[in-house]
């Protein structure tokens, strides 16, 4: 029996699926997300030709490849599988930790998803997010053009252009292994969060990759950390580990919650 193909815009890239292999283009998706690929293509095959094939990935990365995401960037099954269950997750950590923000920073904002479910939590709070994708920046903006709570701005984890202490807590989720030199992003968050500030830190835990990276070419772009590198690295920084935990949307998850010291 054939089954009729989908069409999803997953992660900003065409996946061509069945009904029934839609988990497979979400994963698909997600790698291409966590990697920062341009491009996924997943075909996969109907009942009378079962079998999926293998993604092919272009070589380009980095910032162009969320560049060409961002107009679709909203639209990604993504945001409903991993992202917005991610930022509810950090937004939970947080509250149980702290009393309501006046400043919020979100660093990889993206188009302000984060940003968005913040205000609707704290509708006081000045919200401002930071990412090194102009497209992303710029969708940010028209989003959320005549808005005053909010404000975008293009910039390197490692050099944010904020001054110092200038917010209760600072967010990241799903951002941290693109960071170019993640101990100099962290020693920054630190530098633009206030005396007893919170960073909220989520990002993919992926041991697989982790012992792969050495030998395959097309990781060098990302670093997963292990937990306890992660800590050595918020510790290093200047921060107290208040918790951490795993948890699972579509892959592995490790959140933590640091206060400056």
């Amino acid at each position: 029996m054939n089954q009729a193909r989908t069409v999803l815009a997953a992660n900003g890239f065409s996946f061509t699926v069945s009904r029934c292999r839609t988990s497979a283009a979400v994963a698909a998706g997600l790698l291409s997300k966590v990697l920062g690929y341009n491009s996924v293509c997943l075909t996969c095959l109907t009942t009378d030709t079962p079998g999926v094939s293998m993604p092919t990935m272009t070589s380009e990365r980095g910032e162009g490849s969320f560049d060409r995401w961002a107009p679709s960037y909203d639209r990604s099954i993504l945001q409903r599988f991993m992202f917005e269950p991610v930022h509810e997750a950090v937004l939970r950590a947080f509250s149980a930790a702290s009393s309501a923000p006046h400043d919020v920073l979100d660093v990889g904002c993206g188009t302000g998803r984060l940003l968005e479910a913040a205000a609707r939590r704290w509708g006081e709070a000045r919200l401002t997010g930071i990412d090194a994708s102009e497209a992303m920046v710029a969708e940010a903006q028209r989003k959320h053009e005549g808005d005053a709570r909010f404000a975008f701005r293009r910039g390197d984890a490692s050099a944010l252009p904020v001054e110092a202490g200038s917010f209760d807590v600072v967010f990241s989720t799903m951002s941290l292994h693109h960071w170019g030199d993640q101990a100099a992003g962290m020693r920054e968050v630190a530098r633009v969060l206030r005396p007893e500030g919170l960073f909220i830190l989520a990002d993919a835990d992926v041991p697989l990759l982790r012992r792969l990276r050495p030998f395959l070419k097309w990781t060098d772009h990302v670093n997963f950390r292990e937990p306890e590198g992660m800590q050595r690295l918020l510790e290093e920084a200047g921060f107290s580990v208040v918790m951490w935990r795993r948890f699972w949307r579509v892959m592995r998850v490790q959140l933590f919650v640091s206060r400056k010291t």
